[in-house]
């Protein structure tokens, strides 16, 4: 299209100016050309649409009129529940008990700002002040609150505060202390602004393709496994030593980040479910990568040996096969059943292919001392004391110096003030040393009496107790020097030194104390095959002492014997012959009750919360049995 020279619209003239004044006909050239540099050739028919559009632009920019400021400030009002919308504000009264009563409340606030209360919350009243403010942020409050922390109520109108007769102020604390609230703590942050927004923002984790699911299972190990089993108290603001210590190392290598989540999601799922299912699709994924670089690591002789690839294998055995529960009821209410998660991972079973490879690139690094990733040692030491738990076999691994000093520790600390001079757990063993019993045992028995009394301690609230991290690494130490307890056989007396009576009464005092390290030293949840061997190991033990033809020096003992097995024998066949043998020793001893049996106890290896209720059922079974009669007699 051509130019064109057309008449432009004229602008309209101003209020002010003359109205002779003649207007001023302009013209606009356009330029259609296919060259212009401003507009973009359409081969429009109607030329004036470009002029309309231009002109009017013209227009806008010669007579633009600066804004003008408003005349008046807008009207503030008190934000109420009713009256939010400003036809029903301006009806609003004055409470009767207020001391100005004004009919209105705009009258009530001029225009300024100073005559408010300060402590009110104001309002700019516009059409409605509902569209000011969402329905969700409106405080739905009539009463404020003042700089004392006290709440008083005011004029709905005017706000001032009202004075009425029998009106209370609350107090906000006195409100507070009237709702049972638990204060929430702060969770330590394991890993910065990862851990405290619960995802990665940036996609910086090693995986090649980030997913929600697989943040939730690594933030659920890092939170919540890792520090269960490493139960330390920690500052408010630090991260658990062991969490830091291990996310930190699977930043640096893949695999054990994989192995992580992958443990992360088998203890998610027993928590949910009370069962793992590892070959889900979305865990197994993981644990095929695990398993992919595994092969590239032991193939490669510079990362064979790294402490990653030991636990990332370590994860590997130790949760693949879940043993499934036996037994109706426990017949023991055991402490702490899930310190360091041992009710979790007290129900897995190690495959012995993965053990081995652990075993093996351990001795290559000259042994547990020589691990250097934290908590890595106690982890392993820690599923060899379950393993060996479970199968009642003597664990593989020996004790860490670090551990068997916390043994010493914790006997030291029983005997310290405020505590006794003299321990009672364990001290009537003392007496039984012509009767076989060894220097080591004692020792051993020692040691479990002084964690037996910080058990008590800590599950009785008493001050000067020990943290439970420490309880935990101590209790797996005394359990693994229990279980490496040798039997009889294994002590290699001379001729002389052996004796029928005495071979009997070390092994059911081994036998008996291995029930007690199941009760309350160790409680692995699924004990009911563990106790129904013990159980039947000891009764043919103690058929073999014989029982009547003991002397009175070891009737405290052979209490003690019977009323634990007896304990663990419920729901047993062996359950019956316990309960008759127990009777016959109260009537023995001349005990009339339970009570009086549980003081004899105590001087041996006992915990009143742990065996008591069980050991009274045994006893009102001894009670109640075929020998009632016998027992009533002898109590006249």
């Amino acid at each position: 299209m051509g130019n064109a020279v057309v008449p432009a619209t004229s602008a309209p003239s101003n209020e002010g100016e003359s109205s002779n004044t003649s207007e001023q006909s302009t013209f606009l050239f356009v330029n259609e050309s296919g060259d212009a540099p401003r507009y973009k050739s359409g081969n429009r028919s109607d030329i004036r649409a470009h002029v309309r559009k231009v002109s009017a632009k013209q227009f806008g920019l010669t007579h633009k009129v600066p804004r003008k400021r408003a005349g008046r400030l807008p009207r503030y009002a008190p934000l109420m529940a009713e009256g939010l919308d400003s036809d029903t504000s301006k009806g609003s009264e004055h409470h009767r008990n207020c001391p100005t009563r004004v009919p209105g409340i705009l009258q009530a606030y001029p225009s300024s700002s100073s005559s408010l209360p300060a402590a009110r919350t104001l309002i700019e009243f516009t059409e409605s002040p509902s569209k000011t403010i969402p329905n969700h942020e409106i405080i739905k409050s009539s009463e404020s609150v003042d700089l004392q922390g006290y709440r008083t109520a005011h004029c709905r109108a005017c706000g001032q505060s009202l004075d009425r007769p029998g009106h209370k102020t609350i107090n906000q604390k006195e409100e507070r202390s009237q709702v049972p609230t638990k204060p929430i703590s702060a969770k330590s942050n394991p890993v910065g602004n990862f851990g405290a927004g619960r995802i990665d923002p940036f996609s910086s984790l090693p995986m090649d393709e980030t997913s929600s699911y697989a943040q939730e299972l690594l933030d659920h190990a890092v939170t919540y496994t890792l520090p269960g089993i490493w139960p330390d108290e920690v500052p408010r603001d630090e991260a658990n030593p062991l969490s830091k210590a291990w996310f930190t190392s699977s930043l640096r290598m893949p695999l054990l980040f994989h192995a992580l989540i992958y443990s992360g999601s088998n203890h998610l799922d027993y928590m949910r479910h009370s069962a793992i299912y590892p070959n889900a699709p979305k865990p197994l994924s993981h644990k095929l990568i695990v398993i992919q670089k595994l092969n590239a690591a032991l193939s490669d002789p510079n990362l064979a040996l790294r402490d990653e690839v030991i636990l990332a294998i370590l994860i590997l055995a130790s949760q693949e096969v879940f043993i499934d529960k036996k037994g109706k009821r426990n017949p023991f209410n055991s402490p702490l059943q899930s310190l360091g998660w041992l009710n979790v991972y007290g129900n897995f079973k190690f495959v012995p292919q993965h053990t081995k490879a652990v075993a093996d690139i351990i001795i290559m690094r000259g042994g547990l001392e020589a691990l250097e990733l934290h908590g890595l040692a106690e982890i392993i030491v820690s599923g060899d004391v379950i393993s060996a738990t479970n199968a009642l076999t003597k664990p593989g691994w020996p004790q860490l110096r670090r551990l068997v000093n916390l043994i010493t520790s914790i006997r030291v600390w029983a005997i310290s003030p405020p505590w006794a001079l003299i321990q009672t757990q364990a001290s009537a063993f003392w007496s039984l040393r012509s009767y076989g019993i060894t220097d080591s045992m004692l020792e051993v028995f020692d040691s479990i009496g002084a964690l037996t009394h910080a058990i008590g301690v800590h599950l009785q609230g008493k001050p000067f107790g020990l943290y439970l991290g420490t309880i935990h690494r101590t209790r797996t130490a005394i359990q693994h020097s229990l279980l490496l307890l040798p039997t009889f056989d294994e002590l290699n007396l001379r001729p002389e030194e052996e004796g029928v009576e005495k071979k009997n009464v070390y092994e059911c005092c081994r036998l008996t104390a291995l029930i007690y390290g199941v009760a309350v030293v160790f409680p692995v949840p699924n004990s009911h095959g563990v106790l129904q061997k013990l159980v039947t190991l000891l009764q043919t033990a103690l058929v073999v002492l014989n029982i009547e033809s003991c002397g009175s020096d070891l009737d405290g003992v052979l209490l003690w014997m019977v009323a634990l097995g007896g304990i663990a024998a419920l729901d047993k066949p062996e359950r019956v012959w316990f309960a008759s043998q127990l009777g016959g020793l109260m009537r023995k001893q001349g005990i009339c009750d339970w009570g009086d049996a549980e003081d004899r106890l105590e001087s041996f290896l006992w915990l009143e919360s742990a065996c008591g209720q069980g050991g009274h059922m045994l006893c009102d079974e001894a009670m109640a049995g075929s020998y009632g009669e016998t027992w009533e007699l002898s109590s006249l």
